[in-house]
């Protein structure tokens, strides 16, 4: 299953590609989909992966993210069952020891605009520096 084209940050060409990752040698990822992935990219202290192909995930992803000491993964999404559940098993089975973390909609939903559950899920540009920030390996 592929994400909407436009989704991911100018310059990423879509066309070929499964994912968008930009390593710079930080001890941790932060990898998302969809259009939170703007406001991901370029965390000061984190590297990111953007999923374009969100599954089944890519081999390769799980190859890059097992070679990490933190991988944080922000889901527009319920926590439970979404695809950052997911691929915490297929890094488990490639050795990673490292620290792993989801951020996603935990319980009800209230009424909202999307600014704001985003916001309160800690799913804006704010609440994901803050979450790298916080518990730095």
């Amino acid at each position: 299953m592929r994400y909407p084209r436009g989704s991911c940050p100018d310059g990423v060409d879509e066309e070929y590609r499964d994912y968008y990752y930009n390593g710079s040698g930080n001890d941790t990822l932060t990898i998302t989909y969809g259009r939170i992935s703007h406001d991901m990219v370029d965390i000061d202290g984190a590297d990111s992966l953007i999923l374009l192909k969100i599954f089944p995930i890519p081999e390769d992803v799980a190859d890059i993210a097992a070679g990490y000491k933190r991988v944080i993964f922000f889901e527009e999404g319920m926590k439970s069952g979404g695809i950052a559940e997911k691929l915490l098993p297929v890094l488990n089975g490639r050795g990673f020891r490292g620290k792993y973390e989801t951020v996603a909609v935990t319980g009800a939903v209230g009424a909202a605009d999307a600014e704001t559950q985003l916001r309160d899920a800690g799913l804006d540009r704010d609440g994901m520096i803050k979450k790298v920030n916080d518990g730095q390996c």
